[in-house]
């Protein structure tokens, strides 16, 4: 985890936006198919401002231990040192943070945007929205690979023709749900 922000391995970002983009793909795909509503999966409310001073404290804490919350159990499991020791900071920052959450209350409900979504927050498509998220990732992916091999060197070919094959078959996933397009509310009734 902490080799990627020393730019040296971004196995998790790949990860991260592989699950992203099939999670996404599929939710929108079974929804062009009216299969699923949408509009009845629960979306955290979003506070812009907490929210990205979490994430840039929760990053920054990534860094240091080395650890996200998760792996961070599985280090305790294995009764890793740094593990135990990541999870106590975990669990006293967490206590900490819930004894003085008054005293920035103010600052912890500013910001209120309800249930954003990215098709709701710009106005594009919901297909529009996964194809640009789609091409964000493979980007990054590029990005990512590109670093890499100046750390570690070249990519064998078999590598790179699986992940070119990887990409279109995304991208082409994306494009139909693109084509599908959401239902309408008039639809889902109609269908049902």
């Amino acid at each position: 985890l902490a080799a990627q922000f020393y730019f040296r391995d971004f196995t998790v970002l790949k990860v991260m936006f592989v699950g992203i983009v099939v999670a996404m793909t599929l939710v929108f795909l079974a929804s062009s198919l009216k299969l699923l509503d949408t509009n009845l999966i629960y979306v955290n409310p979003t506070y812009l401002w907490p929210g990205i001073l979490g994430g840039l404290i929760m990053g920054f804490g990534f860094i240091i231990g080395g650890f996200c919350p998760g792996t961070s159990l599985v280090a305790v499991a294995t009764l890793k040192l740094d593990g135990v020791f990541f999870t106590l900071g975990v669990l006293v920052g967490v206590f900490l943070f819930g004894e003085t959450v008054e005293l920035f209350s103010t600052f912890w409900s500013s910001s209120y945007m309800g249930r954003l979504t990215l098709p709701d927050w710009r106005g594009l498509s919901t297909g529009t929205v996964l194809l640009l998220v789609i091409g964000m990732a493979l980007m990054m992916f590029i990005a990512a690979e590109i670093v890499e091999s100046h750390v570690r060197g070249k990519l064998s070919s078999r590598v790179r023709n699986r992940q070119i094959l990887a990409a279109v078959i995304l991208a082409l996933i994306g494009l139909q749900v693109f084509i599908l397009g959401q239902p309408t509310v008039e639809d889902r009734w109609e269908k049902v």
